[in-house]
């Protein structure tokens, strides 16, 4: 027997492998957790029938088959006809959460004539029919999925799902079609051969990878022409939801800083005080204390909802952890007769880290925005330097276009031989005049009185040199009068420096009087 489903389902295999008359005509069969399933799909004629969850191989077969009808376990596939073709059921009774998932089924009478097809089971935690008054409340962990079913006995085409009352900002989703998803959320209609006749079905909501932010009140509707049926709901998002102590598995929880944490702490009995601890409870490491349904102090929230029965749940929040909260912490309930009366959790907080990727992408983009701003900066600078430089430029040329030229500076030896010259024609004229070989020239001008001499001295320096300081412009000559008699004058000996005369300024010999210049021998 086990070679014959060895054979079966290594044939199967190598149908779906190599076989192009394999189609994959995916389809969604919806359930609700305790309730049957059965899913039916038309196929050709065929002798081998096979049952499987995701691929047919090893485990995963569930039932491999030449019988008409078959059962094992919780599962069982059925072929007959139906309008007139083959029709393959395949049922999963007293359905269980971990019964959602993918699935296959095939039927094939030889290896040239073989189906295939997949379909996915999607299994929903309640069904929602309007009878229960109190309202159906879904305590779950971040990062699960939830399905409702939502029974509605009267017609209706327009499907929505929201968060809220469905007000126009409130809408999840809406279609008019039996199937419809996106992003997170997804919509499925079924109705039963009873129900349909009635006009109405189930309406199939799904939510995955719950966030604590999704924790709130939904509703799913059915509307018509004239008809308007809604059914309501909450979740709770928790990180975890503790149901008892196990020491050897403690729950433990890594957050990063700046996150928040929320734990469920299921207690199958009430208790009237309600504590949330950090360690043990002990005075110095009570978090909050309460009697109430909700409690908050600084960062720590607590909050106590009653289950069906005498059961409950104490909802624990620390918000915006540091990595100072790690360690052990306790929610308790302070009961008559327990036995267990406390749930513990671990926490590990550590500093938030940013992706390398985004880093990465962050700087590269800092780099090219910076580069992008550098290059007309620097345009900006090189123009208003080059605008700077040719103001100067301008003003310079303009400037010295206009100064009077300088006259030429003379050489050492030019003032070595002007000074010999005055000298030589004041000994001339000491000769001619005879006058006293001690006597001292010099320069004098009494204060106040200007004589006809400076007056053209002046005039003529003035014309000469109008834009420059005449200071400046100056030459004076130095000579020396021995005291020796006249016949010695030839002599070029200097020895006493202290009988100095100075001579009236030597203007440029382009002066256009051509008179001499003389001094005034005081």
């Amino acid at each position: 027997m086990k070679v014959h489903h060895t054979l079966i389902c290594f044939f199967f295999l190598s149908l779906q492998e190599g076989n192009a008359e394999v189609t994959d005509n995916k389809n969604i069969s919806f359930g609700v957790v305790g309730r049957n399933l059965t899913a039916g799909f038309r196929f050709l004629a065929g002798k081998w029938k096979m049952f499987c969850r995701e691929e047919c191989e090893g485990e995963n077969v569930l039932i491999n088959t030449t019988d008409e009808e078959h059962r094992r376990h919780r599962y069982s596939i059925e072929l007959k006809p139906k309008d007139g073709a083959p029709h393959l059921s395949v049922s999963i009774t007293q359905l269980i959460m971990p019964d959602a998932g993918q699935y296959s089924c095939a039927v094939a009478e030889s290896p040239s004539s073989v189906s295939y097809k997949q379909f996915e089971v999607v299994v929903a935690e309640a069904l929602l029919d309007g009878n229960d008054d109190q309202l159906k409340h879904f305590d779950k962990e971040t990062g699960s999925s939830l399905t409702v079913g939502c029974s509605f006995n009267q017609s209706g085409n327009r499907k929505m799902f929201c968060r809220g009352e469905c007000g126009e900002d409130e809408v999840l989703l809406q279609t008019y079609d039996e199937d419809y998803f996106e992003d997170r959320y997804r919509i499925g209609f079924r109705g039963t051969s009873e129900e349909k006749y009635k006009g109405g079905g189930i309406l199939y909501v799904t939510i995955t990878q719950l966030t604590e932010s999704d924790s709130g009140r939904y509703r799913c509707l059915l509307e018509g022409s004239s008809s308007r049926s809604c059914r309501d709901f909450e979740i709770s998002v928790t990180d975890a939801l503790l149901d008892g102590n196990n020491p050897a598995q403690l729950k433990h929880f890594n957050k990063e800083t700046g996150s928040s944490l929320t734990v469920g702490c299921y207690f199958k009995q009430p208790g009237r005080r309600k504590y949330f601890c950090r360690g043990e409870c002990e005075r110095d490491g009570i978090l909050i204390e309460t009697q109430g349904v909700r409690a908050q102090r600084h960062r720590y929230s607590a909050e106590y909802e009653e289950g069906s029965g005498t059961s409950g749940i104490l909802y624990v929040t620390i918000k915006q952890l540091r990595e100072s909260d790690s360690g052990r912490y306790r929610c308790y309930l302070d009961r008559s007769y327990s036995t267990d009366p406390y749930r513990e959790f671990e926490i590990t907080v550590t500093e938030a880290s940013t992706p390398p990727s985004t880093f990465t992408g962050t700087t590269e983009q800092s780099e090219r925005t910076a580069s992008t701003d550098v290059v007309p900066f620097v345009g900006l600078t090189l123009a208003l330097i080059i605008i700077l430089l040719s103001v100067s430029v301008l003003i310079f040329c303009k400037n010295r276009s206009s100064k009077p030229k300088d006259p030429p500076v003379g050489t050492e030896h030019d003032a070595v031989t002007e000074t010999n010259t005055v000298y030589e024609n004041i000994r001339a004229e000491g000769r001619h005049s005879r006058s006293p070989p001690d006597s001292h020239a010099k320069y004098t001008k009494p204060s106040g009185v200007e004589t006809s001499d400076d007056h053209s001295l002046v005039t003529a320096a003035t014309s000469q040199h109008k834009t420059e300081d005449d200071s400046s412009k100056l030459t004076y000559s130095v000579v020396t009068f021995s005291k020796k008699s006249s016949d010695s004058a030839n002599s070029t000996s200097c020895s006493n420096t202290s009988d100095v005369i100075y001579s009236e300024p030597r203007v440029n010999a382009s002066h256009s009087g051509g008179d001499p210049l003389y001094s005034t021998i005081a």
